[in-house]
């Protein structure tokens, strides 16, 4: 049996093609992933940036640096960030098996949850950024001149 070819209507004189419902999902769920991926590589690389930057202050201050508490609140939103990404990417995963099983509404659920967690991490990043600007600008006064 041969695939149903697309069948390609006339809108405002722009050719338009129907695309079946499987070519769209996979469309879809491809650019999910590439969304997630993007979302773990800025808060991870965010991760790498702020230690890397640590260990350097503290190579360099004199004494213990007093505003720890800080870098350890921006440093969270960034991890914050990595899990609420893991959480999508992992509920990618549970909507394709329920979608597979014909479970639809419960597919809906997770793919629910991944917007959210996508969501969740996105909004992590701005927050962990804005934190880590703080704590830059106060470690900044410590640095010797």
């Amino acid at each position: 049996m041969s695939e149903p070819q697309p069948k390609v209507a006339e809108s405002g004189g722009a050719l338009l093609l129907d695309v079946d419902r499987a070519t769209r999902y996979a469309t879809v769920v491809s650019n999910g992933q590439s969304a997630l991926r993007a979302l773990l590589t800025m808060n991870g690389g965010a991760i790498l940036v702020f230690l890397t930057f640590l260990g350097h202050l503290w190579d360099k201050a004199e004494g213990p640096i007093p505003s720890i508490g800080i870098f350890v609140g921006a440093l969270s939103w960034f991890i914050c960030g990595i899990a609420l990404a893991l959480v999508a990417y992992s509920f990618i995963f549970v909507s394709n098996c329920f979608s597979l099983i014909d479970r639809h509404g419960l597919s809906d659920g997770a793919l629910v949850v991944t917007f959210i967690g996508g969501l969740g991490s996105l909004i992590c990043f701005p927050i962990g950024s804005w934190r880590a600007i703080e704590a830059f600008q106060s470690a900044t006064a410590l640095l010797p001149r």
